[in-house]
């Protein structure tokens, strides 16, 4: 051991040493602290943060926010920074630009991985970027063709089952009927209970997941609460399904035409190919995808053409020139401008996916703000919708605003309800395909 004396004089050089370099390292810090730049926002609760908000009307919170700061907006909710980011330019920086600094959040994320596993909506970086590569074949127009075939065929199987004068849900009708579609886009089957099995076991595992996110404390799922037997049934439902077509596939007992097939032999650039899990992954997430979001948005198109009628007039004076009473192909689609109009009106006002985010990889900027790691960063596509100096009139239902000038001069990161950058939504052609061909074959009928 070393002893060292020090003298009077030594000991105040020391303390003078110490002091001035701890003045140094609080002025560095203060000065690092000034020169950022925090976004504004409300404030919330001092504990809770907005999540009360959240609970309450999570789509009037966003749209609320955006209007009273519009570039972006900063909040906490509990464990968690937040930045509502509502100019096109900082979105398109998040979703274009800068993406690679962002990845899918674990807010809401972690809480879809039991039923969706590491599929195109969970996973990040290297691990996406192959299955992206992967799926996309199954995605090109050139397959569109095929799947208009059974579009057509199921929409008009549904409308034989009316005679116009029944009172009906029609967002379940809608729902069956979408779930019909994808199941024998994926599976090459008719199997009607396959389609009714797989499409309640995803809303009971979504219901769920929303009711999470908007708990303060969220248990995990092994313990037994009623929401997480619900949830683990459904997760169990869909996997037997999938896994037996997956098996059906593999034996050369299936319909060699589908977009499970199309995975099945895709391949890395290593010669490898997707796993059965892999496979069931990828299956579950585009029946959801490919499923509930095109059922909200043909709901919502019939609800608001129910209040329009004068909308109503003229979509079928559009179908009658035409189409002259006959069933609408693929060449038909860019005809049927204002059929294509009323979907996105539909889409603007009533979002299938009223919003989506993205967390911080690194420290990071968003225009002259400083956002910091593990910032969770969100796209209100309800609000988006809803900006006045873009959509006069927003809440107004108005297909005709949709015209090409119109849309030219739309910001490209506006009116974004498949996402944007390459993130995009794989199905996006196969969307518009079948909601344009239901829409419009059910209009012909009734």
């Amino acid at each position: 051991m070393l002893f060292v004396k020090y003298g009077r004089s030594s000991k105040k050089r020391l303390e003078s040493n110490i002091t001035s370099a701890c003045c140094y390292l609080l002025l560095k810090i203060g000065n690092e602290i000034m020169d950022k730049v925090i976004a504004d926002g409300p404030k919330g609760h001092f504990l809770l943060g907005v999540l009360p908000d959240f609970k309450k009307d999570i789509n009037q919170f966003m749209l609320d926010t955006s209007r009273a700061f519009p570039d972006i907006a900063r909040f906490t909710v509990p464990g968690a920074t937040w930045h509502l980011v509502s100019h096109p330019d900082y979105i398109k920086s998040v979703l274009v630009t800068n993406h690679k600094n962002y990845r899918k959040d674990q807010f809401f994320w972690k809480h879809t991985k039991p039923v969706l596993g590491d599929s195109l909506l969970t996973t990040n970086g290297e691990v996406w970027r192959k299955q992206r590569k992967l799926s996309a074949p199954a995605f090109h127009p050139r397959t569109l063709s095929h799947y208009a075939v059974f579009m057509k065929d199921f929409t008009d199987k549904w409308c034989q089952k009316f005679n116009g004068d029944e009172l009906i849900d029609i967002q379940e009708e809608m729902s069956e009927l979408t779930a019909n579609i994808v199941v024998k886009a994926l599976f090459g089957t008719d199997l009607k209970d396959a389609s009714e099995v797989i499409s309640k076991a995803f809303r009971d595992s979504t219901d769920v997941i929303y009711r999470r996110v908007r708990q303060l404390i969220q248990l995990p799922f092994f313990v037994p609460t009623r929401d997480n037997r619900i949830y683990i049934n459904a997760v169990k439902k869909i996997e037997r399904l999938v896994f037996q077509f997956i098996g059906e596939h593999r034996s050369g007992r299936a319909n060699e035409n589908t977009l499970l097939s199309a995975l099945m032999h895709a391949t890395n650039d290593d010669g490898s190919k997707l796993t059965n899990r892999q496979l069931r992954n990828e299956v579950t997430t585009l029946f959801l995808a490919g499923h509930e979001t095109t059922s909200l948005a043909l709901t919502w198109a019939w609800y608001l053409l129910s209040q329009h009628s004068e909308v109503e007039a003229k979509l079928h004076e559009e179908l009658r020139l035409v189409l002259a009473g006959r069933t609408p192909t693929l060449k038909d689609l860019p005809k049927l401008r204002y059929t294509t109009s009323v979907i996105k009106e539909a889409m603007r006002i009533y979002p299938p996916v009223y919003g989506f985010s993205r967390e911080a990889v690194e420290d990071t900027k968003i225009g002259p703000y400083d956002i910091e790691k593990g910032s969770v960063i969100f796209i209100s596509t309800w609000a988006l919708n809803r900006n006045e100096d873009y959509f006069p009139d927003p809440e107004t239902f108005n297909p005709d605003r949709w015209t090409p000038e119109f849309e030219n001069t739309l910001p490209k990161n506006l009116y974004i309800p498949f996402g944007g950058g390459p993130r995009v939504c794989i199905g996006e052609g196969f969307a518009m395909t079948e909601a344009i061909i239901i829409l419009a074959m059910v209009a012909q009928k009734f």
